[in-house]
């Protein structure tokens, strides 16, 4: 919190006693009690809070510099009800030392002060400047939002009902407006009344494996009110096997040749006109083992692959803001069938703006209350959302060369065929860029490709190619099992054997293949050249392998990386090892180890945002080398961190209460509460007695020596303000302790 209470003011000690029992009130972790003190006193401008990542304070505004009018909770939890407004502002209304202009992701709004500079908008409509901040508590609100499941399969459908109550009786007519939330983007679902029974419902469902953020909103007495969010899951649950009969292939692509190549994997080819393949779904397809667009004879161009979105239909797109939040519309062309037109769109947008917010509106088709121009493009295939298991894409065109020179052309077809429906349970993609992209500048987009994949947001960065002319000499620098005996030299001499190369792609995908002619890749083994030949599941070929203790875990924990270095199997001790997260919400965070007697190093870091990372390790080998790791996939998740942030010097409190991420985890039932004995003050043993705690004072040395299985010894730690006395040195070593980074 952000301001200071000083605990011998009756008021003050209420409201210390009220945090202090939510610090503690959940018995099986350990809480943290935080104070700043009079840290941010003095400030002028937005200063960042040093522990706290993407943490930000204020001075607050000279209105209430002193005393405030008032303080509002906008946030509850049952160990906070008896916490009133009144005893709000009784226990901090002339304590207000800075407010909250940002914060970490898993944080709410707890408390305001008002009138303020009105910079935050609250869920319930009032407007303020935070003050108290704190996870694992609700939004006060007159309308909830809740789902039938937290845990679906894919392509099932999840019925979400939001109710609005105001003193106890159910709103029967209101607007409830349903979002989905996906990072900062709000992008509106439906608009629906509610009954007689002040319920709004609509369906939700996905055709991938996802996590939906959802939340509505309601316009009540002139204030737009606001839901807390509710999270889906879908996942893929099945693990039947694909039936290993067919494969699935446009018939204008098809060439007799196909027909071997398939059948030496087991397949049988099924070809679809291009009516037919733009009437299927994304379930048809996923009927299939895989998803087949193979070379023609190099007779196609990258104009005649337009064929395969046009089951997508245009997509308008606006940008919103609305009390400091960004959003996006989205509908599709009139006459789709899964969208609504696109006069429509904006008729509905507007008319939902008006009255919404009572200040957007709108100019003949045109959202003009966007911040970003519409954007128009096509929506993806439905064969790219099918194609959930191993992808291989490649540069050349490998049916011309089917009978060439002891058949190198079928020997590589079969191959990555057999690679690509390696997974029975999954559908599979076997896509040659044939001869598309031969003579292309650099940076071209491959149109088919991005609609399939990168604008249905199954991959986050496009695919980008560049023509190479001719290049001959190739080398392979990944390996599957199902792409045993592949060589070098099956590949190299086609007289032509590379004719598109890739230039960026996503970090899901690896190099499987490069011609040595160029420089623009550095391959894992050390190798430098072109990569004409991507795939999604292959193992890169190095002598660094790197693994991770988990796959995935909530944020605020730990992930732990080791790199394992062998050289013909001979372990490499004294290597430096870099590490690299080169992908995700971590991404630029690094770290460094040399490798031990075992030739193993390890990284670890603290996860602070929910999504997924890709992990790297490099090193130059014992003989001069520079190689790289493969990359290791780890997802966050959203964590179980309960904390409240308050903007006071409350002894000025910054408060996590229980739950503290991933170094305070699950703890033995409790009495005691562990502070920097140089911190205590006589008036805290007072409080922490009123919330059922002892006191255990720390040295700094113990303090210092915090790990996380001592804290489980504690219900909570607390740092408390010490009255405004502590020397900022000593502020900056009470946070040397790594403990604290990971609390978020």
């Amino acid at each position: 919190m952000s301001f200071d209470v000083e605990f011998r003011d009756p008021a003050e000690f209420e409201l210390a006693v009220a945090l202090a029992r939510f610090v503690v009130a959940d018995k099986s972790r350990t809480g943290a009690f935080i104070a700043l003190g009079c840290l941010f006193n003095s400030i002028t401008a937005r200063t960042e809070v040093p522990f706290l990542p993407g943490g930000v304070v204020l001075a607050p505004p000279k209105l209430y510099r002193g005393c405030t009018e008032a303080i509002h909770r906008v946030g509850k939890h049952p160990a906070l009800d008896d916490l009133t407004d009144n005893a709000l502002l009784a226990g901090g209304r002339c304590n207000v030392k800075a407010t909250f202009v940002a914060w970490p992701s898993v944080l709410k709004v707890l408390a305001i002060t008002q009138p303020g500079s009105g910079s935050y908008t609250a869920a319930d409509g009032s407007v303020g400047d935070p003050i108290i901040l704190a996870p694992k508590i609700s939004v006060i609100s007159s309308i909830s939002l809740s789902a039938n499941s937290s845990s679906v399969s894919v392509d099932e459908k999840v019925l979400l009902i939001a109710t609005v109550v105001v003193a106890g009786i159910p709103q029967v007519g209101a607007n409830v407006s349903f979002f989905m939330i996906v990072g900062t983007e709000y992008t509106p679902l439906r608009v629906v009344q509610t009954d007689k029974t002040g319920n709004a419902r609509i369906i939700a469902s996905s055709s991938k494996a996802s996590e939906g953020l959802f939340e509505a909103w309601v316009e009540l007495f002139g204030t737009v009110q606001q839901s807390d969010r509710v999270s889906v899951t879908w996942t893929y649950v099945s693990t039947t096997p694909i039936p290993d009969g067919q494969v699935v292939m446009p018939a204008r692509l098809y060439k007799p040749e196909h027909t071997d190549v398939w059948a030496a994997v087991g397949r049988e080819i099924v070809l679809k006109g291009d009516a037919d393949w733009n009437a299927m779904t994304t379930a048809d397809f996923a009927s299939y083992s895989a998803v087949v667009l193979p070379d023609a004879y190099c007779s196609q161009s990258s104009a005649d692959m337009d064929f395969l979105t046009n089951n997508g239909a245009l997509t308008c797109v606006g940008r919103w803001k609305l009390a400091g939040r960004e959003g996006r519309v989205k509908g599709q062309e009139e006459g789709a069938s899964d969208g609504v037109g696109l006069k429509t769109l904006t008729a509905l947008c507007c008319t939902y703006f008006l009255v919404m917010t009572r200040v957007f509106h709108c100019l003949a088709y045109f959202l003009t209350f966007v911040s970003w121009p519409i954007i128009v493009s096509r929506l993806a295939a439905a064969w790219g959302r099918a194609i959930n298991g191993p992808i291989i894409i490649i540069g050349t065109d490998e049916t011309f060369h089917d009978s060439q020179s002891d058949y190198v052309g079928r020997r590589a077809s079969t191959a990555w065929a057999r690679f690509a429906v390696s997974d029975r349970t999954k559908t599979g993609g076997y896509i040659s860029l044939s001869c598309y992209y031969h003579d292309v500048a650099p940076l071209t987009n491959p149109t088919f490709l991005n609609a399939a994949f990168y604008d249905t947001g199954l991959v986050s960065r496009p695919f980008l190619v560049t023509g190479v002319g001719c290049f001959n000499d190739v080398h392979i620098v990944a390996n599957h099992s199902a792409l045993t005996g592949l060589t070098d030299a099956v590949l190299s001499g086609w007289e032509c054997s590379v004719h598109d190369a890739f230039m960026d792609f996503d970090l899901q995908f690896e190099v499987l293949a490069i011609a040595v002619t160029g420089s623009v890749f550095r391959a894992s083994d050390g190798t430098t050249g072109t990569p004409y030949v991507i795939a999604r599941g292959v193992q890169v070929i190095s002598d660094i392998t790197l693994t991770s203790s988990s796959s995935q875990t909530s944020t605020g924990n730990k992930a732990s990386f080791f790199a394992e270095v062998k050289v013909n199997g001979i372990p490499q001790a004294g290597l430096a090892i870099s590490f690299t997260v080169v992908g995700g919400p971590h991404a630029g965070v690094t770290g460094a180890d040399i490798t031990n007697a075992l030739g193993i190093a390890s990284f670890s870091y603290i996860g602070k945002s929910s999504g997924i990372d890709f992990v790297m390790a490099m090193s130059v080998s014992t003989y001069g080398q520079i190689q790289r790791s493969n990359k290791v996939i780890f997802t966050w998740t959203v964590g179980p961190t309960s904390t409240t942030l308050m903007g006071t010097n409350s002894t000025s409190t910054l408060y996590y209460p229980s739950t503290v991420a991933t170094t305070i985890t699950t703890r033995a039932a409790s009495t005691k509460v562990a502070l920097p004995q140089r911190l205590f003050d006589p008036s805290l043993t007072a409080i922490w007695s009123s919330a059922g705690m002892d006191i255990v004072q720390l040295t700094d040395s113990e303090w210092l020596g915090l790990t996380q299985e001592k804290l489980t010894q504690y219900a909570a730690i607390v740092i408390p303000d010490n009255f405004c006395k502590s020397d900022p040195s000593f502020v900056e070593f009470l946070f040397q302790n790594g403990l604290f980074l990971a609390l978020w």
